[in-house]
């Protein structure tokens, strides 16, 4: 009989787990992982998908303010659930992590913060619905975060200052549509994010009005001058090549850029070689990517294929560089 992929996908995480130092993914996370890829690595029916399209809807990540973590997200429930479904089905999933691992307090600080993101409304064309992702520290879980899909608008139950923020974004930024929102819960607090995929061209030197209405105007050089070295010196984004995404948090906001590998005009080859040259002015995040990388099972500065580069900037630290990868088959078997 043959093993479901997420048997192989599993122990090659315990194995990712172990590698960096951590007892491994709780048990909870476990389970999701094998109703979500049922089937064979390259199997087509999961061509479809809104996370990795064209592969199993596995993501593995490493950020540069929690180098140690085992990372990941993933489509939950399998290629035949409904965009609607899974949505229903994957805040049933995070509520279960967090109350089994956060406890009953945090668990109603779920509910209250899932409320923000308004009914369960899709638009009339969803695309998936929902994701899952978790963060695993040496303590077992660390972060439980549904992604929600929006029906490209903003839910009107949104915080007041995220939602200004998103109306200060689109009214500067052209082409900005509300994608998704996240809800990430940790041991002691769960957080919103916003996030705007930008489906027109972005010059750069745009951004720096929706910057400055977030108090980021100083972050606009660095964010610039690493996208610009992302992308072989762009000052244009191509259009649906940005996500840009808010957070609000201790009082004020950061912002994500996010670059996706897919829709930029150079071969990935090309972007894990600018990523490399980003990262010669920043040694020790290089060094920890690399650590990194060989935990996962690389032999090189990524364990896979490069999905998406981003960079947080926030009002008093340097802009953080999060990298998004797709494990290849031969890694996840």
């Amino acid at each position: 009989m043959t093993a479901r992929l997420s048997d192989d996908t599993v122990a090659w995480l315990m194995r990712a787990a172990e590698g960096l130092g951590l007892p491994g993914i709780p048990g909870v996370v476990k389970e999701a992982l094998h109703k979500a890829l049922p089937f064979g690595w390259d199997d087509p029916r999961y061509k479809g998908n809104a996370l990795v399209p064209g592969q199993a809807p596995l993501e593995v990540s490493f950020v540069e303010t929690d180098t140690r973590a085992l990372r990941l997200d993933f489509e939950p429930c399998g290629p035949d659930c409904s965009p609607e479904s899974r949505r229903e089905l994957a805040a049933e999933e995070v509520r279960g992590w967090v109350q089994a691992c956060f406890g009953q307090a945090m668990a109603r600080e779920f509910e209250r913060a899932l409320t923000s993101l308004g009914p369960q409304r899709l638009g009339p064309h969803p695309k998936f619905g929902a994701f899952l992702g978790a963060a695993c520290d040496a303590r077992g879980l660390a972060e439980a975060k549904i992604y929600c899909e929006l029906p490209g608008e903003l839910p009107e139950e949104l915080p007041p200052p995220l939602t200004a923020i998103a109306q200060a974004a689109r009214s500067t930024v052209p082409g900005l549509t509300p994608h998704f929102a996240s809800l990430c819960c940790d041991r002691n607090r769960c957080l919103l994010r916003l996030y705007l995929l930008c489906h027109e061209e972005v010059p750069l030197l745009e951004l720096r009005h929706v910057l400055a209405a977030a108090n980021l105007e100083h972050r606009l050089p660095e964010l610039a001058s690493l996208s610009m070295t992302l992308t072989g010196n762009m000052l244009v984004l191509p259009a649906s090549s940005a996500v840009l995404s808010f957070r609000e948090v201790d009082g004020g906001f950061d912002c994500k850029l996010e670059l996706l590998a897919r829709a930029l005009p150079l071969p990935n080859e090309v972007l894990a070689e600018n990523l490399r040259q980003m990262l010669s002015g920043r040694a020790k995040t290089r060094s920890e990517l690399q650590w990194w990388s060989r935990a996962l099972g690389g032999d090189g500065l990524l364990p896979g294929e490069l999905n998406v580069v981003s960079f947080r900037a926030s009002v008093r630290d340097a802009s953080k560089i999060g990298v998004y990868v797709s494990p290849p088959a031969r890694r996840a078997a």
